[in-house]
């Protein structure tokens, strides 16, 4: 192939009067055997601009995604080339082609490493260097997304032979390299963009060493534990003022976290063989009770916290927490700081509305503070419940005083309600049941502190943030209310889906799927059409009113909690649903419409069609 034309197609894709040509072009010049040899030629190739090479990696790898799984769509002599020069073009490269290249050496490791590409990790070994950190980032990086998925992975004899084959050859120079990567920071205290570098490397070391633990033990892990831990320790304590003035987490930030990571690991799986356990219980309290709220360390104090779980969880460790000064200090440093909404939790909920109820409701915030808090209660709570039990209703009924004195301090009644579900749930929530079994009166909270905000549909001065604490507990505590109680407040569930409010009536209509899906005895549905005869029509008038927003396909699909919520009554109200089905498939039928032109959200789509499926049934029946 002749690199020239290639490289004049790939330019014209930068003009959109001759992009489409050229795209049709390339596909055509795919077909010639060489054409990736060829594009790896253009990316080590200095004589080319950066804009062409890039452009160059991002073909490459995208064809390396396409086709390298199937066999015959790459000749084998090609495949064998490009494994043999890809390593060491990636090291010289600049660095955003090696990003690319990386990938791509990832893709190729998924379906060739271990047995057909026998000489990867020797390959890789070979290029890390003393000094030259842009190349060793370059290593760690296609080592850590080769390494990743172990991690995930089936225990089995073909998967330890791989690690254990691997360690051989990697184990001792990746413990070289973490020694100097070391040394070097030490020595370059003062020059920001040299310890930037460094700790990147040191990231993604952290991130293999936990690949290579994530399944068992290695032997050479554990005889070299305390070289590896000495220096995790080391940066967990870490401070440099040159790394602290960023707005965004950086790489000591998140090289801390990972630390937690791997220290959690660790102690949930090789306990017995971590002897240093105590020493770093006392380390990461200290990071965790000096780290302040700014949402640049949220990863970290949630990793943080994660750990001082596994560790209470742990019968020998609960000793460390067993004094009534510890346990204070946990719940006033970490619980109640860790469960109160910030500054920049309230612009979520007003900004980006969806991404606080995914967070908040879906359980897709474990690494959230407010979640990782939760969990922390729920684990103290096993070990000593009367004591954190008494502790945390303290601070619940000073909070409720202090919003009950001043209705201004709503931030404080947010906090008690957060706190007493944390502590009133027996066990974790299960969104799709949720909470089973309590070990406080929730029913008697809901009515003298929950209902009156539930009731609050119509005053102007209401509390967005309250009203979705209310609708909130009422969703997890479902179980605890009787269906009597449950259609006694359906009503002012309804009339939360009127509320100009996004994230009060999206989670009004959460909780009305919730609280319809919820089973009886012998497991038949708790509610029938009569139940929700009279709510059926003005239900499906505002749910369709709410998607009707805004008519563009992505805003559309962006809430597919709505979508459930005309599905689950569409299911519950059963024939009842028939005299209006004509403009409910009408409705629906739109919406197909729209959201063809572009499906960006699966669930949304999936809602539909069922709901349209579920009104189909429905029909002969009329």
């Amino acid at each position: 192939m002749d690199l020239l034309v290639l490289v004049e197609c790939i330019r014209q894709t930068f003009n959109p009067q001759t992009s489409k040509q050229a795209e049709q072009s390339l596909n055509q010049l795919q077909e010639n055997k060489g054409f990736l040899l060829t594009v790896l030629s253009l990316l080590r190739s200095n004589e080319y601009d950066i804009h062409t090479r890039l452009a160059g990696a991002l073909l490459f790898k995208n064809i390396v995604k396409k086709d390298w799984h199937e066999a015959d769509k790459i000749d084998p002599s090609e495949r064998s080339a490009i494994k043999d020069q890809i390593v060491d073009i990636m090291i010289a490269v600049p660095p955003k082609i090696q990003i690319q290249l990386s990938e791509s050496v990832s893709v190729i490791a998924d379906c060739d490493f271990p047995k057909q590409w026998e000489s990867l990790i020797q390959q890789l070994v070979m290029k890390l260097s003393p000094q030259d950190f842009n190349v060793n980032n370059g290593i760690l990086q296609t080592a850590h997304s080769i390494f990743k998925r172990w991690r995930h992975q089936f225990r089995s004899d073909d998967l330890f032979r791989e690690i254990r084959d691997v360690i051989q050859q990697f184990a001792e120079p990746f413990l070289n390299l973490m020694k100097a990567t070391d040394a070097l920071i030490q020595q370059s205290g003062s020059d920001k963009a040299a310890l930037e570098l460094l700790f990147q490397s040191l990231l993604l070391q952290g991130k293999i060493f936990f690949s290579f633990n994530s399944q068992d033990l290695p032997e050479f892990f554990e005889d070299h534990q305390d070289e590896f831990m000495s220096i995790f320790h080391k940066y967990l304590e870490y401070q440099n003022p040159l790394l602290s003035d960023d707005d965004e987490s950086n790489s000591l930030e998140k090289l801390k976290s990972t630390i937690c990571e791997i220290i959690d690991l660790y102690t949930q799986r090789y306990e017995d063989a971590f002897p240093k356990l105590p020493q770093f219980v006392s380390t990461i309290w200290e990071v965790l009770t000096t780290t302040s709220s700014e949402t640049k360390h949220d990863m970290l104090v949630s990793h943080a916290i994660a750990f001082l779980t596994s560790v209470v969880k742990q019968p020998r460790h609960q000793t460390i927490f067993a004094s009534p000064e510890t346990l204070s200090n946990i719940c006033e440093r970490v619980v109640v700081p860790n469960l109160t909404l910030r500054d920049s939790d309230i612009e979520t909920f007003e900004d980006d509305p969806i991404e606080f109820i995914r967070r908040d409701l879906e359980g897709s915030d474990s690494d959230t503070r407010r979640r990782s808090a939760s969990d922390f209660v729920k684990a103290l709570l096993k070990s000593f419940p009367t004591e954190v039990t008494t502790m945390n209703l303290s601070y619940i009924d000073k909070y409720l005083q202090l919003y009950q004195a001043d209705t201004s301090k709503w931030k404080e009644k947010d906090t008690a309600i957060a706190l007493f579900i944390s502590i009133a749930s027996d066990s974790q929530v299960i969104t799709q049941a949720g909470v089973t079994s309590t070990r406080l009166n929730v029913v008697e909270f809901f009515s003298k502190h929950v209902m009156s905000d539930l009731e609050n549909t119509n005053n102007s001065s209401v509390i967005p943030i309250l009203q979705v604490d209310a609708i909130k507990y009422l969703c997890n505590f479902r179980n605890q209310l009787s269906k009597d109680q449950l259609l006694q407040v359906f009503p002012l569930l309804l009339q939360h889906l009127s509320s100009p409010n996004h994230v009060v009536y999206t989670y009004s209509a959460i909780c009305i799927d919730k609280v319809l899906s919820m089973k009886g005895k012998g497991k038949t549905p708790m509610f029938n059409p009569a139940d929700i005869q009279p709510y059926a029509e003005n239900l499906l008038i505002n749910l369709f009113k709410l998607l009707q927003t805004n008519m563009s396909p992505e805003k559309l699909a962006e809430n597919d909690y709505l979508m459930k919520a005309v599905l689950r009554i569409i299911l519950t109200a059963r024939s009842d649903i028939l005299p209006f089905a004509s403009p409910i498939a009408t409705e629906l039928n739109k919406f197909v419409e729209i959201t063809c032109k572009n499906p960006s959200n699966p669930r949304f789509t999936h809602y539909l069609f069922e709901s349209i499926a579920s009104l189909v049934r429905l029909v002969p029946s009329y």
